[in-house]
């Protein structure tokens, strides 16, 4: 899941209470609908998407951020130097290298690793970051920002008077990495992504954050939303907060914005959706939420910091669903089977929960020391503690099966729905990939770990290993 540090406010148009609840409360409101299973995920990631036939509640199950098949062991089939890091543009790997003072941009082909073009740039002082592909005049484009290097914040006598000049944006044909465009940015940039091909660029001003949706195609705005920062009042002193930076990201075919305050718009029109503000639940303590995104919806959790907080649930359209003790708990790879179950981990309580949605009830709990939610698929829940694995019924929590892999140190969110990854090293051995069956926790194959390959991850349907500045394709 990915986890953005948010902060909390009343929600436009409804009440506080209905929305959160109380710390403590571990009702659930009414549901406000079923979870919409979304085939891809937010933002622009190429996600895979794999049907994995009847799940055994009887509904069909399309597997989200699935890998390709698993049947066979698998073998390095390429390989990247990334002294730079890398980024995911759609179908396109994205890798930058320093060449003297000038910046080389590469665009691989994932399946293969081959490069597909490159292009040197200008210098950048503060570096090349290629997150994402857009819809150009001519196409797809690859979106770059340049980022600038230091200069001076505008705010003498402050602890940090300097800056980062977020430099401009460079629209790269996905083709062949021809020039497309460029975009200057503003002292007040504060982030971008895509939705629907179009680019979201967001401005944080001293009173309000700005969020543009621009038609690269047209060159025209879409529609821009301007939303007031407020002040957070403490018994009617304002109080200083602790707010994360902003940030934006696409999801679902919305807006999500994140910092000074929390908001999820609509990508259409760019209206509201709902809104958080930081808010003050006793005196001295102000309630700060961070929202989880999964393919099937988000949850806000609000305060967490300082005491336990329920979790609100949403579809990813910003239907309030329900509310439920815990942070949420939903694994990144799912083919939303049970949708009416969500899973939630209660840290302060040491236990994780399945809580029906609709009836308001926590159906089963487990220590969390049990494992964690990796793989959820055909109405079962795989949960990992090092090399132990067990699956579990959604509805029921009733254990279908438990293994102590041998040899497996890690279990990775990486399937194609009958299998699962693992990673580690029988002793003595050198380090190792097994494939684990869903079925019944069996080892399927075991193969070498490419030298230099730590973790594992799945990008747009490819399996690769990932470790110190270099990503290994695997076939």
């Amino acid at each position: 899941m990915d986890e953005v540090v948010l902060v909390e406010d009343e929600p436009v148009g409804r009440d506080a209470r209905s929305r959160a609840g109380p710390a403590g409360d571990a009702r659930v409101s009414p549901r406000a609908g079923v979870i919409a299973l979304l085939v891809a995920t937010a933002g622009t990631s190429v996600a895979a998407v794999v049907a994995t036939g009847p799940a055994v509640d009887g509904v069909a199950g399309v597997l989200t951020g699935a890998a390709s098949s698993l049947v066979s062991p698998l073998a390095e089939a390429w390989r990247l130097d990334t002294p730079q890091g890398w980024t995911l543009a759609g179908n396109l790997l994205m890798t930058t290298d320093a060449h003297g003072s000038q910046v080389e941009i590469v665009a691989h082909d994932l399946p293969t690793g081959a490069e597909v073009w490159s292009v040197v740039l200008d210098p950048a002082a503060g570096g090349v970051d290629c997150p994402a592909q857009a819809v150009g005049p001519q196409g797809a484009v690859v979106v770059c920002q340049a980022l600038g290097g230091l200069v001076p914040s505008g705010s003498p006598g402050q602890v940090q008077d300097r800056a980062q000049d977020p430099g401009r944006i460079l629209l790269l044909s996905a083709q062949d990495g021809g020039p497309v465009g460029e975009i200057r940015l503003p002292r007040d940039h504060g982030g971008f992504d895509v939705v629907d091909g179009d680019l979201v660029l967001l401005a944080v001003g001293p009173g309000s954050l700005s969020v543009e949706r621009r038609d690269l195609v047209t060159g025209r705005t879409v529609w821009t939303t301007e939303i007031p920062v407020e002040p957070v009042l403490d018994e009617g002193v304002e109080v200083t907060v602790d707010r994360p930076a902003a940030r934006i990201r696409g999801y679902g075919g919305r807006v999500l914005l994140a910092g000074p305050l929390t908001a999820l718009l609509d990508g259409e029109d760019g209206h509201l959706v709902d809104l958080w503000r930081p808010v003050v639940s006793r005196p001295g303590d102000v309630g700060i939420p961070r929202v989880t995104t999964t393919p099937n919806g988000f949850g806000v959790q609000i305060g967490a910091d300082s005491r336990p907080a329920p979790t609100s649930w949403y579809t990813a359209s910003g239907e309030l669903v329900g509310t439920f003790d815990g942070a949420l708990a939903e694994p990144v790879v799912t083919d939303g089977s049970g949708p009416d179950v969500v899973l939630s981990a209660t840290p302060w309580w040491g236990s994780l929960r399945a809580v029906d949605t609709g009836l308001g009830e926590v159906l089963w709990s487990v220590r969390l020391d049990e494992g964690v939610p990796v793989v959820r698929t055909r109405a079962q829940v795989l949960l990992a503690q090092g090399g132990r694995l067990q699956a579990r019924d959604v509805q029921t929590g009733a254990q279908r099966w438990l293994v102590a892999a041998d040899g497996v140190t890690a279990i990775h969110p990486v399937s194609d729905g009958a299998f699962v990854l693992g990673t580690g090293s029988e002793p003595g051995g050198a380090p190792s990939i097994s494939a684990l069956s869903l079925t019944d926790g069996s080892l399927l194959w075991r193969a070498a770990m490419p030298p230099g390959g730590e973790g594992l991850a799945v990008l747009g349907g490819q399996v690769v290993a990932v470790g110190d500045r270099v990503v290994i394709g695997l076939d």
